[in-house]
């Protein structure tokens, strides 16, 4: 099913260090005691879940596009059989 450079274990990386930043955000908004130190830590944790909101669609499409191309190719050869 998969093609070459489609790079979906790069975008999955991506979003694996994404979480991994967005994970140590959320440790720092429930330890910093600094009212500010912990509304930047949720500010960096928004901005994340954007991030990989739009990582995590960018790999669904990936996704769907190899799923077709294998349907295609299967059709293909069921034709020829």
């Amino acid at each position: 099913m998969r093609s070459a450079g489609d790079d979906l274990e790069g975008q999955l990386e991506q979003i694996d260090k994404t979480w991994q930043h967005q994970h140590a955000a959320l440790e720092r908004v429930l330890a910093e005691p600094s009212l500010a130190a912990r509304r930047a830590a949720q500010t960096e944790v928004a901005a994340d879940a954007v991030v990989i909101l739009s990582e995590a669609d960018r790999l669904v499409s990936a996704l769907e596009k190899a799923a077709h191309t294998a349907n295609q190719r299967v059709d293909f050869i069921l034709y020829l059989v």
